[in-house]
């Protein structure tokens, strides 16, 4: 029963409760008297309770493409750390909690690449502009000439032996593969009994940058209310 301590913010359905002892409770039982399952979290500013079946990790980008040497990334920056703190903590602490984790990414389709809008189209370049520049003869280049180009060969970081790059961020390729050891986190818990990992597609920046996206679908089938962001982007 919630304590006569505790604000209630919000509405009758999508509501948070507060107090100065316990923090926020993000759980949104049924209503503000009904318990519910709750997993509680200390943060860097306030303690949160949740309910890890309305729960989610969702891990975005951290594909090779923003992560890999063999494209110029550096391997100190918070990309990688964040990598470290997924394989060391984040990811087995959601799964032994019942938390779902979700692997939010790039992956293109054809379709897709063609009704790109220029405003997105134009952040990874276009076809002409970089010509003759994109990684061929300077693979740890930063030109791009367009989604769903063609990125060459890069040598692989750990065998130095030329590898194709595959299509920018379009699905089924290397550059929009999970950077390892995240990829055999993603194989692992994919085929866990219950509650396996999910993959998500996505096709812009944000995966909730309109409505009706597959991750907010998603979201609302599962009756997920509470999603952990973390990654190389938290948009």
């Amino acid at each position: 029963m919630a304590s006569s301590k505790q604000t209630h913010i919000g509405n009758a359905t999508n509501f948070w409760l507060h107090s100065h002892e316990s923090g926020y409770d993000l759980s949104r039982p049924s209503s503000s008297s009904l318990p519910s399952r709750r997993l509680q979290i200390s943060t860097s500013t306030d303690q949160i309770t949740v309910d890890p079946a309305k729960s989610a990790l969702v891990v975005i980008d951290m594909q090779n493409f923003f992560l890999s040497p063999a494209l110029g990334r550096g391997t100190d920056g918070a990309g990688h750390k964040a990598k470290n703190q997924l394989v060391e903590h984040a990811v087995p602490g959601a799964r032994k909690s019942g938390v779902r984790v979700l692997w939010v990414n790039w992956g293109l389709t054809e379709k897709e690449v063609e009704e790109m809008p220029p405003g997105v189209k134009k952040a990874f370049g276009f076809p002409g502009k970089y010509e003759g520049k994109a990684f061929e003869g300077n693979k740890s280049a930063k030109h791009y000439n367009g989604l769903g180009s063609e990125m060459g060969t890069v040598q692989h970081p750990d065998t130095g032996k030329d590898i194709e790059a595959g299509k920018l961020l379009m699905r089924d390729q290397w550059n929009s593969a999970l950077q390892p050891p995240l990829n055999n986190l993603w194989e692992e818990g994919s085929k866990l009994a219950e509650l396996p990992d999910v993959w998500v597609h996505k096709n812009r920046m944000s995966a909730l940058w309109g409505s009706g996206t597959d991750l907010e679908l998603y979201l609302q089938k599962e009756g997920i209310t509470t999603p952990f962001f973390t990654g190389v982007n938290t948009d």
